[in-house]
């Protein structure tokens, strides 16, 4: 007798069903698995005061490594001519990281969210960062008006919980 073979039945995968294509299914999914005690955040942030700058007139810029770190002001000024900002920053403000650095720029004129994502990796931000603020970005129309202020910040320090 020949053994019955079962065809297994696929399931939609996770990630859709976490960044589905409305903002409320990421919320759902988040509160189900909250609820089952098996959603985590290990790591906490102090969020930096400069990240209350409103979102469409800054650039934060978290630079990691050393190679990145050779930005001087003429050649972030030129940077900014290239990029089409004639008006460019009123201020920079340059703090130390634990891994690196963290830039923030704000500026005289008002970008869009996809714009300033460009603008802070032209600049030199971290790749990870900036691939998840674009992912963002994309999304910044259908979020709740609490987060489009919050989706790109930066943290004065990190806190880790047990």
């Amino acid at each position: 007798m020949k053994a019955q073979t079962l065809t297994p039945r696929l399931l939609p995968p996770r990630w859709k069903a976490l960044h589905g294509s409305r903002f409320k299914g990421p919320l759902k999914a988040w509160a189900e698995l909250y609820t089952r005690g098996q959603l985590r955040f290990n790591k906490w942030g102090h969020i930096d005061s400069i990240s209350n700058i409103p979102v469409d007139r800054a650039l934060f810029v978290d630079i990691d490594s050393l190679e990145s770190l050779r930005l001087a002001i003429p050649r972030i000024n030129s940077t900014f001519r290239a990029m089409g900002l004639k008006k460019g920053y009123s201020a920079i403000r340059v703090n130390r990281s634990r891994r690196g650095w963290h830039l923030a720029f704000i500026l005289a004129e008002r970008l869009s969210a996809s714009e300033r994502v460009a603008a802070e990796a032209i600049l030199g931000d971290d790749p990870m960062r900036a691939a998840m603020n674009f992912a963002r970005a994309r999304n910044a129309h259908r979020m709740p008006q609490f987060w489009r202020q919050r989706w790109d910040i930066f943290y004065d320090y990190k806190v880790e919980s047990n």
